[in-house]
Parts: C-alpha cells; sequence; structure tokens
C-alpha cells in the first residue's frame, strides 16, 4: 500500500510544555507545524508509522531497527516523569527488512522498550492524531554514507510496497548547530536554506544532497543529512514539499517539512 504521509521534523523536547517551559512558546511556529501534520495524519490514518532517527540508544557502527516487544515513551531525562505511554512494534516489518536486505547491507536488531527522544517526542506530539498503530524506529549510522543510506531507503521502499498497512513515514533531525537569528548571511544559515531548496526540488535536489562533504557535515554540525537521504530513497521523487515551519532562536536549525505523496506511486 502507498505510504499516506511523510514528514522531516525535529525532535526538540522543548517543544513539550512541560519539559520546554517558558521555551516552548519560543518554538510555537515547529508546535503548530506538528499540529498541521497531524491534521493531515487524522485525514489518512495511518496503521504503521516509520520513525528514521539518528538518536541510537546504542553504540553500534550499524544501521539498527528496533524490535522490542514494548516501546515505551520515557522522558524521565528530561524531567517529565506523569506521561507513560506505550505502542506495539511493528515486527513483521522489521523481519521483511533484516531479510531482504540484512544479509547485504549493514543491518542489526536491537531491543530497546525506551524509545529514543527522536522517536519519542514526535509520539507524543502526534500519537493522539491516530488511532491503534505500530512502530518501527530506523536508526542511521554516521558511519555508513549518506548514499548508502539512500540507497537503503530504496529497498526499504520496494518493501513497503507490499504492506497492506497505512503507512506515515517521519525522519527527525536538525539542521546546522550554529544558526543565528540575527545574520542570515552566515555559512551556517546558508547551509540550511540550501536544505530546504534541495528538499523542495524533487528533481535534482537530492543529488546536491548526496554531493555534501563529510567536512561540510562536521564544520555546520549537522545530524539530518543521513535521515534526509533514506526518506528520498523510500518517497522517491513523486512528492510536493511544504515547509511548514523554520526556526533557529536557539541557534539550532529547527525544520519541519511535510512531503505530500498524493501523486506518489509507492
Amino acid at each position: 500500500m502507498p505510504i499516506s504521509s511523510a514528514a522531516f521534523l525535529p525532535p526538540s523536547p522543548l517543544l513539550i510544555s512541560d519539559i520546554g517551559k517558558e521555551n516552548s512558546q519560543i518554538l510555537a511556529k515547529t508546535y503548530q507545524a506538528y499540529q498541521e501534520f497531524a491534521n493531515y495524519l487524522k485525514e489518512d490514518e495511518a496503521e504503521l508509522i516509520v520513525i528514521i532517527s539518528n538518536y541510537n540508544p546504542i553504540n553500534s557502527k550499524k544501521i539498527c531497527l528496533n524490535i522490542s516487544p514494548e516501546l515505551k515513551i520515557n522522558l524521565e531525562d528530561f524531567g517529565h516523569v506523569a506521561y507513560n505511554k506505550t505502542f506495539d512494534p511493528a515486527l513483521n516489518l522489521a523481519a521483511a527488512i533484516h531479510r531482504e536486505i540484512g544479509s547485504h547491507r549493514q543491518i542489526r536488531l536491537i531491543s530497546n522498550s525506551d524509545l529514543d527522544y527522536g522517536s519519542a517526542v514526535p509520539l507524543y506530539l502526534l500519537g493522539d492524531s491516530l488511532k491503534k498503530f505500530k512502530v518501527l524506529t530506523i536508526y542511521t549510522n554516521t558511519s555508513i554514507t549518506t548514499q548508502t543510506h539512500y540507497e537503503m531507503g530504496q529497498k526499504i521502499r520496494e518493501i513497503l510496497q507490499n504492506l497492506p498497512e497505512k503507512i506515515t513515514l517521519i525522519a527527525v533531525g536538525t539542521l546546522s548547530h550554529r544558526s543565528t537569528k540575527t545574520n542570515n548571511n552566515t555559512k551556517h544559515n546558508r547551509f540550511d536554506h540550501r536544505i530546504i531548496e534541495c528538499l523542495q526540488d524533487n528533481e535534482s535536489g537530492l543529488e546536491k544532497i548526496l554531493k555534501i562533504d563529510q567536512k561540510t557535515i562536521d564544520e555546520i554540525q549537522d545530524n539530518s543529512l543521513n535521515q534526509i537521504a533514506m526518506l528520498r530513497g523510500i518517497i522517491a521523487n513523486n512528492y510536493q514539499a511544504h515547509t511548514l515551519a523554520y526556526q533557529n532562536e536557539f541557534g539550532i536549525g529547527y525544520l519541519s517539512m511535510y512531503f505530500d505523496l498524493q501523486v506518489a506511486q509507492i
């Protein structure tokens, strides 16, 4: 079944009012972007959420799939002890990915009941928009090239085509960690806007992203490109990108983008 919706979202715990306090108000545009995407989820009625995250709870040099029998939002590390919600894992999908491409790709199955905050924050903010659904988190890895992440996304797309469930795809991450609100002409701010333009260009933008060298990534301190590359591999070129919000008040590029897949044949 085609993927019903896709997005790239920043997983900042500050978006949760009980954690961010007054800082949550500063990220009001990003919070509103989450609410806009939540409206798309309500219409799509997704049954399976695939999250592409770089916040792997274990130290591994492989791309990891979390197959814990119970997945739990635990935000105690951020001082939010009152919230506790669990989700079922998408075990069949994880098994299919491991079976189809694990033998010749760097894939590892892990079991961690506490969701990383890259997965927990979007599920916290979006979960009430859906009824019963399953979750699979795919963890990217900085020791593997962006090109490989893209190619793996292409393989995952082939697997998703054969699933009966409606699927929502969420890639999480942040852009430059040295951007500034006061001067849009810094190389860090230009980098962020370059990524936005590349994502909006569904024909030649991907090639430009894949050509970004590691020295630039390290200098900008971007942690999004592997997730973006895998997302692009999954949704291919059949989309229209809509920027829901971009904020950098805390010196980090928070991009919220929705990908309209109504024309996608995936």
